[in-house]
């Protein structure tokens, strides 16, 4: 089988410059039983926005909600996720499955477009994949990048 990946951008706290980045599923699953996802940030003119956290908030569309057999492991430095069951049965995930939060600080220097994807349709290894109870693979077919756009202003003087 094979699903798409949604980069769903919230907006930016002022208070503290961060911004989360939310990750869903495009597509409905018969069976998922695990996944890992390996995000990369490129783009912007000026300034850097940087990983500072990964987390599954308790939403109540998170894949495996309704199960609490579930393992998390998280690599901030390495942009990368795991999240699966304990025991070999897999859930039916409905299209908007909701996956991880990314939590990003903008640098107050920062300008233009940031833009978040996933390492998807590179050779196995350190990449984004789902995989299914029977071991297969769900490929990822697409993504929808989230874009972090950061606005300069030159102060006006009235």
């Amino acid at each position: 089988g094979d699903t798409p990946l949604v980069a769903v951008v919230a907006p930016m706290s002022a208070g503290d410059n961060t911004v989360d980045v939310r990750v869903f599923t495009g597509g409905a699953m018969s069976d998922l039983r695990s996944y890992q996802l390996d995000v990369v940030i490129s783009g912007g003119t000026a300034g850097a926005v940087e990983l500072i956290d990964i987390a599954i908030e308790p939403l109540p569309d998170f894949v495996f909600a309704s199960r609490e057999d579930t393992f998390e492991s998280f690599n901030v430095a390495k942009g990368q996720m795991l999240c699966g069951l304990d025991i070999d049965a897999g859930v039916a995930t409905p299209s908007g499955g909701y996956l991880a939060t990314y939590t990003y600080h903008v640098s107050a220097d920062a300008a233009g477009d940031f833009v978040v994807d996933f390492r998807h349709d590179e050779p196995a290894g350190d990449q984004t994949f789902l995989v299914a109870s029977s071991d297969g693979r769900i490929e990822v077919s697409a993504t929808t990048p989230g874009v972090i756009i950061t606005t300069t202003t030159p102060a006006t003087v009235p």
